[in-house]
Formats: structure tokens, sequence, C-alpha cells
């Protein structure tokens, strides 16, 4: 959305709204925001989109469908601010997508005054609460207010004015949706836009979550049948390994300690003068050197049968693989990428389902999880199978959780790379740590984090505890149904 459309629009809507009050504000998305207002004896959403290629606006009928679970900080902060104040002015930065949003107490109220600023850029768009001097008291995304110091606290800095205006010839396709009677009006065209390409990018950014997870799984399997393959043909050396081990019992007695090879006669030659080279261990007995053949050959033969197997199973798997990929790029909305995450949900790696050697009874030191966006949360199981997970499993990216003030699970929620994580993944790997702690029963607790690299074992206390270099700590509000989701069952008091 342009500059002229976004004045196109303040001038439809304004008087809609203007002198309204506000009655709720939500965060259905990480990138939307919606203020409700109450104004001319009836209730509309006033939507705010900020994600890349989507600064937008328009005055909505209704909610937008949340995409995400929970209450983030930036928005509960927003809410407890603004609740009962009137909207007194809306205001545009000449030639700039910035609004502002002037929020006043109804008559008898407190004195404050509140400024909300919407950078509706299709990069880095942002928005800011401020107070009556300018001063930033909250931020929407605070990594990208940086730049220009926009901090909370700090007085907000505006973008550098465009010099000249910009050319009003371009073709308005919002105007062209009230032409082609797609729209009632021009508003109605901004919310049909804006909520298609929303749409749009959903789709796409939920097609590339999955089409990395199935990148993921197919280098793990290509790696594995590699492995495989190189057993196999390994396995093709096992009867020279045998042969070698028959010649060396013939000639038992010409074998001593220290030799690094020797040359015997060929028993499996066609010539009976042809004289094979045996390499030796020269730290080994004879009867050890001679043992070490034999265990070779029988590790290759069995090892081939059971690479042959797993190299069939891993082609199998490859090729699914293929089929899943060619299905999440032709799909077109986003009940069409169900199915394909369902399979990969159900896969080995991806649902985080222990296979190979795990699956043939070997007990791990942690339990798997699937937070809401894919991502693998470890929950150690006791004391040394904490230390374990900590300091043998996760990696120095992965953060670190662990609920404050009391024993608990270690909780390591895996990242491709340091930061790579999401505010869900955050929040569903603090529910668990509070879950496998003393504090499962409270309504809300503190969670420690960190990233792996920046803890340490204490020196002389026993397996399982760990000294954090640097951390934070987020105040959880117990949410049932994330636990719900998390564990895959129904827990005591939520019908």
């Amino acid at each position: 959305m342009n500059h002229f459309q976004l004045t196109r629009l303040l001038e439809e809507i304004t008087p809609r709204i203007l002198g309204g009050f506000v009655r709720k504000i939500y965060r259905p998305e990480r990138f939307c925001l919606q203020v409700s207002i109450y104004a001319g004896g009836a209730g509309q959403w006033l939507t705010v989109r900020t994600g890349p290629g989507l600064g937008c606006l328009y005055l909505g009928a209704e909610r937008v469908s949340p995409g995400w679970e929970g209450a983030d900080d930036f928005h509960l902060k927003l809410r407890s601010a603004l609740s009962g104040l009137c909207l007194t002015a809306i205001n545009q930065e000449k030639h700039e997508r910035i609004v502002r949003l002037v929020f006043s107490p109804a008559a008898g109220g407190p004195d404050t005054v509140y400024n909300f600023v919407l950078e509706l850029f299709p990069v880095a768009g942002n928005c800011f609460l401020l107070d009556s001097a300018d001063k930033v008291l909250y931020v929407m995304h605070a990594a990208a207010a940086r730049g220009r110091k926009n901090r909370p606290g700090s007085v907000y800095h505006p973008p550098r004015p465009v010099e000249r205006p910009l050319r009003e010839d371009a073709e308005d396709p919002l105007l062209k949706l009230v032409e082609d009677l797609s729209a009632p009006d021009y508003n109605a065209a901004a919310a049909l836009h804006c909520e298609d390409l929303a749409r749009s990018q959903r789709l796409e950014a939920e097609r590339s979550r999955l089409r990395r997870m199935v990148a993921d799984e197919r280098r793990k399997l290509q790696r594995a049948a590699a492995h495989q393959q190189r057993t196999l043909d390994e396995a093709g050396r096992a009867e020279w390994y045998r042969e070698c081990g028959e010649i060396l019992g013939a000639n038992f007695r010409s074998l001593r300690r220290g030799l690094e090879k020797i040359r015997l006669p060929d028993l499996f030659a066609p010539d009976s003068l042809t004289l094979r080279e045996i390499p030796l261990d020269p730290a080994l007995a004879p009867d050890r050197n001679l043992e070490r053949y034999f265990r070779k050959y029988k590790k290759l033969k069995s090892g081939a049968e059971f690479a042959a197997a797993r190299l069939e199973e891993s082609g199998r798997r490859l090729a699914r693989l293929d089929e899943l990929d060619r299905a999440l790029a032709g799909a077109s909305t986003l009940s069409e990428l169900q199915g394909p995450a369902a399979a990969l949900a159900g896969s080995p790696s991806a649902a985080g389902q222990p296979s190979g050697k795990e699956s043939a009874g070997k007990r791990l030191p942690y339990r798997r999880f699937t937070s809401a966006d894919g991502s693998e949360i470890l929950v150690g199981r006791g004391g040394k199978d904490n230390d374990e997970l900590t300091f043998r499993v996760a990696r120095g990216r992965d953060l670190w959780l662990h609920v404050s003030g009391t024993a608990g699970a270690h909780v390591v929620l895996t990242c491709r790379q340091e930061g790579d994580f999401s505010e869900q993944a955050l929040l569903d790997a603090a529910h668990l740590a509070v879950f496998y702690s003393g504090l499962k029963k409270e309504a809300s607790a503190d969670v420690d984090y960190t990233y792996r690299k920046y803890l340490k074992r204490p020196a002389g206390e026993a397996p399982g505890k760990a000294i954090m270099a640097q951390r934070k700590t987020i105040h959880l509000r117990i949410e049932q149904q994330r636990l719900q989701r998390l564990l895959g069952k129904d827990l005591p008091g939520t019908g």
C-alpha cells in the first residue's frame, strides 16, 4: 500500500471511527494487529499488517483468524494502555506511509495522551506507542526499530522524509476492484487485497517450512544411504579377509609379534607359487592377528545383509520424500499442505521418533516433543540424563531452558542456527520446562533460558547441575490447551 492509497483509505475510514473508543486489542499473527473501536453504535476492527511486502491498513467487520497461540508482551501492554481511550485524531505524514493515531481519555479521566504510530512500509514495517512527548513506550518489532534507535525510553525518530512527492499516475489495483464491483468501497477493496496477500504469504511461509523439513530429511537419508552403500562395497572384500585368515592359520608357525606384514603362499591362487602379502598389526600376538581377520569377515558379511535392507528402505523413503516435495510445490491453498504436513510429521526424524538403533530398544536420556512450528524439543529424564542431554547432546547454538528457583528437567529447543527459533517454539519449550518440574501444578512460573554455549558444569556438583553465564527469564502463564497439544493427552481438570 503506497502513500496515495493510504491517503484515499484514511479519507474514507476516518469519519467511521473518529471519536470511537477502544474496546479490545488482539494480535492474531506476528505481523498483524487488530484494534476494536466502538463508534457510531457499532464495533469495527482496525486491522494493521506490517509483514514484509505487506504494509497495509483497513477497517474490518470481524477478527482475523488467529495464526498463533497465546499473548505477547507488546500487545498486552498496548491493550492495557489504550483500552477505554477515545480516538481523537488520525494524521498521515506527508508523502509517507506513516499514520499517527491519537488516543485521549474520556472527559473526567486521567490526562494521559498516547500516540500510536503505524509505519506501513513494505520492508521493516512497525508500530510504536508513544507518550504525549513522543517518547517511545513500546515497540511491536524491536529488532526492526534498532536502526533508527527507536528503543523504549528514547524519543521517536521518524524515517528521513521523502524529498519529492511520488507520482500518482500509476494504476491503483484497489480502485480497479471497486470499479469491477468486486468491492463496494475503497476500504473493502483494501481489506480484500491485503487479506489475499496475507493468505499468499502464509501459504508460502508454510510451504517453505515444510520443504525445509523435506530437504533436511532428504539430506539425512542421503547420508545414511551413502554409508550403507559404502558398507556394501566393502562387503565385497569379505571373502578376501576370510582367505587371509585361512592362509594365516595354515602358516601359523611363521607368525610372530612385531611383524607389520608377511608374504605367504596363496592357497586360493591357481598357481601354487603365487605369494600373498598380508598386513599384520605388530602390536598383536599371532593368534590375535589371525582372529582379527575372521572377525572382520563376519562383521562385513552380517553388515552387508543389514545394509542392503536399510539401503532399500532409504530408497523407498527418498522416493516418498520426492512425492511429498512435488505435492508441496503444487499446493495452492493451506488445506492442500495438510496432507504432506501430516506425512512429514509421521516420518521418523520429522516427528522426533527414534529410528535405527534407537528403535531397537536403546534408552535415550530425553523425551522428544514437536513444537507448533515443527521445531524439536528435548526434555531430560533425570539428573544424569539432564547432564547428558545438556553437555553431550545439545549443541552450542541450541536454546536451553530450566524453570527458575526449583528442581526440574533440562529442556533443549534445537535451532538450525543461533537465534533461529520462533516465539511459539520458545513458549512451547517453556511450558514443558514447567510441566516437568516441581511447579507443574502452578498457574504461572518463571523460566530461565540461554544458549547452550553459555552453560558449564559446576565443579564438584552432582550430575544435572549447570551454571549459566548469562540468561533471560520469561514469566509464563500456563495454557492448558498448549500443554495438551504438546503432550498429546488431556490433562486433569481440563475436561
